[in-house]
């Protein structure tokens, strides 16, 4: 179950998510969509910046576009090597290159197509003109690049509130890493299994408190409790594996099928917000007959999956008649 992390989806009470398992009758596995925790932490810096915008515009880049044409681009000095952080520097190609495939092979959401575009342009140190101010009214942020103290604190604060993956319940994912040591494997299991047979352990908290002087200090064991058992029985996941070696895991034919229900779970919401804006855009547009509707949305999803371009240089060109 992905979701954005606003009250009405995360409410303890009347969230969607909760009502959503009450109907289902068992627990969910609960995956905080990533793109919407990073679109808050980046929002918030850029708050932070700049202040707060109350409107769906922001004024300095609808003051930028405007006078775009009276700017002597020749002029502009684009960011060096010496500008960019040293990891940036050294994988750039391998990046600009990735995201040209992802735009040329998929069809991403309009905002996250920008993003991608922003990226291309700042990684090879070029300028455009700015789009429309108005809907892209997050992604226009990423741009702006700031060291300061007070830019640290505000993105922690609104991270912290979104430390979903460090919860009980996922930290068990962590198991399924290629990239965690063994030890730490090791440890994630052996704090498990001793909480789980001490009757006198605690209940762990239901949020999550890490202060920012903790944070290079604290590991994913730490964050193991018995309830981390449950993200196994959510997807019906065997757990004799966990009694062998870490190293020896690959053997076991539980752990390779617990590998393939993990890597099938989705991290992002993007699926729910394609679908509710193909509802929006096409109900009760062409035809008021629910069957009838239910092909239309059918037939748009189909079409856009082999057209996954709307520029005209993206239509196939047709060769005419002899």
């Amino acid at each position: 179950m992905c979701f954005d992390t606003t009250s009405a989806n995360t409410g303890a009470i009347n969230g969607a998510c909760t009502i959503l398992q009450q109907k289902i009758g068992r627990p969910l596995v609960s995956l905080a969509c990533c793109h919407h925790v990073h679109e808050l932490v980046l929002e918030k810096a850029f708050s932070t910046c700049l202040g707060s915008s109350s409107g769906p515009e922001i004024t300095i880049f609808s003051r930028f576009k405007d006078y775009w044409s009276y700017i002597n681009q020749s002029a502009i000095n684009p960011p060096t090597n010496e500008d960019l952080p040293l990891t940036l520097v050294s994988k750039r190609d391998d990046l600009i290159q990735g995201l040209k495939r992802l735009l040329q092979t998929k069809q991403p959401r309009d905002d996250y197509k920008e993003l991608a575009e922003l990226s291309i342009f700042s990684s090879a140190s070029l300028f455009r003109r700015p789009r429309s101010v108005a809907k892209e009214r997050f992604i226009e942020r990423v741009g702006w690049r700031y060291h300061d103290e007070s830019i640290r604190k505000a993105c922690f604060t609104t991270l912290s509130r979104h430390f979903w993956y460090l919860s009980e319940d996922l930290i068990g994912l962590s198991l399924f890493d290629s990239r965690l040591p063994v030890s730490d494997k090791q440890a994630i299991v052996h704090n498990v299994q001793a909480i789980l047979y001490d009757e006198g352990a605690e209940e762990p908290a239901k949020r999550i408190n890490l202060p920012s002087s903790q944070v290079p200090a604290a590991t994913l064991p730490f964050f193991a409790t018995k309830y981390s058992l449950r993200l196994f029985e959510a997807l019906d996941i065997k757990t004799d594996f966990l009694s062998a070696n870490p190293r020896k895991w690959q053997e076991e034919e539980s752990y390779v099928e617990a590998c393939r229900r993990i890597e099938g779970l989705r991290v992002v919401n993007d699926t729910a917000e394609r679908g509710v804006a193909l509802i929006q855009s096409f109900n009760l547009r062409l035809t008021k007959d629910e069957e009838q509707r239910q092909f239309l949305l059918q037939v748009v999803e189909a079409h856009r999956h082999q057209q996954p371009g709307t520029s005209k240089a993206s239509l196939p060109r047709l060769s005419r008649p002899q």
